[in-house]
């Protein structure tokens, strides 16, 4: 998105009509699979919070099963919020312009581990917040940024990143907050209004009578006020997680200036498609020049004997076009297609009968697992009925609602999840056997490269780079080299957490975070990074200074706390 205006100001922060438009597109961009993953979960939190609503306000038999209800209920929430951040993370995908990848068995983890100890906190602070009034904008944002979860983010970056993203132009949040507010009242109200005219559209259409259409007031009820505000609240979401995924992309983008490498990417792919077509458009037209009757292709410039042993082109022979279809035809490029021949030596009979002998054992299988599943319900109902054993409770206890058997299916498929990542990570575990050690001289990192990352490699192997290219002559990859490796040493130490999309601004407020007792390494590592910003970026000469000062930075930063 480019911001137009000459305010340095406006386009520092952009406004808040603007985004809700670029929001509204990239929810069309994302795709019906994005959209899936967040229905799935979402529909099935708001069955279960329905469901515990209804069973736990009318019925006489609630007590003896509030327990297992709520941990369902619990379940829910956290694989809801879990489907909102795979969600979050198709728009992040889409805002980059990359493909749907779908995540690691280790991400998915981590994403499943971080929603369910941050999200639950909202439930408590976004209320609080609302009340307070000011801080709402902030608290609401850093919720919706805690659903982007990376691979290569640990607790504490996860964490500052969504409070700093969340800190990040504050009028435009509060503007964004109270759109978002506006609009979900009115949303609200549509949904009321629709819910209200379905029974009597059924009533006055087909005929149908409901427990709405006979008395109004069962709208009042708090099931049917709870299920508006909630299926209000799933359709007004996605907008809201657009417009955060939005502020963290363009956020993050005034240090990375990734928001104009993608723009520059997709202006170049809309001008190599715009001289393809005119290329096409060109060539079309030749070719219609070029076969029309009377063109300068065909002219008189033939001579009179190759006009009688060649028919004209607007002639067709049948014998000669059969002859060129039965020639090309017979190649075998084309025997896949062609039927086989009807000879009588095949049979498909052992075929069928194997067939039907997979289909006996897999049936018996269903039902054996049927009686063990069964078996196992009922012992595990038997348990729970035991909770109270006072009254018409206990006889409650013995029946087998529907939420038991989901709880006693989650608990069976973690254990079963549960047991295949074991299985997949001790497998995973097993080295490979080396074919032979490579030299020294292949194993050296590659300096020139810009993706290359400094904890690729440990800090020695980098210097070994810096000497030989320093012999070599090649002075600024050699302060490259040297640069890369005091992030290496620094990640060592745990006091940077190295990323391609950080900046080196972004590495000295972690060093000046991280290593508070030691000043002198956040000075020596931003001396190192001006002296290295000005040499590979810039156009100032490599000077003796210059290398004396770098290495000597970097024998301190090695020395301090080594």
């Amino acid at each position: 998105m480019i911001i137009k205006g000459g305010n340095p100001a406006s386009r520092r922060e952009p406004p808040a009509m603007d985004v809700v438009e670029d929001a509204i597109l990239l929810l069309k961009r994302a795709g019906l699979p994005a959209f899936g993953v967040y229905s799935a979960g979402t529909l099935g939190f708001l069955w279960a919070l329905l469901y515990f609503w209804a069973y736990m306000s009318r019925n006489a038999m609630a007590a003896g099963h509030v327990r297992e209800f709520s941990l369902l209920l619990a379940a829910a929430f956290v694989g809801m919020k879990t489907s909102h951040a795979f969600f979050f993370r198709r728009l992040m995908q889409t805002l980059e312009a990359g493909e749907a990848v779908r995540p690691s068995a280790s991400l998915a983890l981590k994403t499943f581990a971080a929603q369910a100890l941050i999200q639950p906190l909202a439930l408590f602070l976004i209320p609080c917040a609302l009340l307070l009034t000011i801080p709402y904008p902030f608290v609401s944002a850093f919720f919706q940024n805690a659903a982007w979860v990376r691979e290569e983010d640990g607790i504490a970056s996860w964490l500052s990143r969504s409070v700093r993203l969340a800190r990040l132009w504050p009028k435009q949040s509060m503007y964004l907050q109270l759109f978002l507010m506006g609009a979900g009242i009115f949303l609200t109200l549509n949904v009321v209004s629709a819910l209200v005219c379905v029974p009597m559209a059924l009533k006055s259409i087909l005929g149908v009578e409901t427990v709405f259409s006979r008395s109004p007031a069962a709208f009042l009820n708090s099931t049917f006020i709870l299920m508006a505000l909630a299926l209000s609240w799933a359709l007004a979401d996605p907008l809201a997680k657009a417009i955060h995924a939005w502020r963290c992309f363009h956020g993050l983008a005034r240090h990375s200036g990734s928001d104009l490498r993608i723009a520059l990417a997709r202006w170049q792919a809309r001008e190599a498609g715009t001289a393809r077509r005119k290329f096409g458009l060109a060539a079309l037209l030749t070719a219609l020049a070029l076969a029309a009757p009377g063109g300068t292709a065909w002219g008189n410039t033939q001579g009179t004997g190759r006009e009688a042993a060649h028919a004209p082109a607007s002639v067709i022979i049948p014998d000669r076009l059969d002859a060129l279809i039965r020639e090309e035809m017979a190649e075998s490029r084309y025997g896949w297609r062609q039927p086989r021949p009807a000879d009588g030596t095949e049979s498909d009979s052992w075929v069928l009968r194997q067939l039907q002998k997979s289909w006996h054992a897999l049936r018996s299988g269903m039902r054996n697992f049927a009686r063990l599943w069964s078996r196992f319900s009922d012992w595990f109902n038997h348990v729970f009925s035991k909770a109270d054993r006072t009254g018409a409770n206990r006889d409650a206890g013995a029946s087998s609602p529907l939420p038991t058997r989901i709880l006693i299916g989650l608990f069976s498929l973690t254990f079963l999840a549960a047991g295949a990542w074991l299985l997949i990570k001790r497998l995973r575990a097993v080295p490979a056997p080396v074919a032979s050690m490579p030299s020294a001289a292949s194993k050296l990192p590659d300096a020139a490269r810009e993706d290359a990352k400094a904890d690729d490699f440990p800090e020695e192997e980098w210097l070994r780079l810096m000497e030989r290219l320093r012999a070599e002559g090649q002075h600024r990859l050699a302060l490259r080299a040297l640069f890369l490796a005091m992030l290496s040493l620094l990640a060592r130490k745990g006091w940077v957490t190295v990323a391609r999309h950080k900046s080196n601004r972004d590495y000295q407020r972690e060093v000046a975070a991280r290593a508070r007792r030691s000043p002198g390494v956040a000075e020596s590592f931003r001396e190192n990074c001006g002296r290295f910003e000005r040499i590979w970026y810039g156009s100032h000469a490599l000077t003796e200074e210059d290398w004396s000062v770098s290495q000597s930075n970097f024998a301190k930063i090695r020395v301090d706390h080594a």
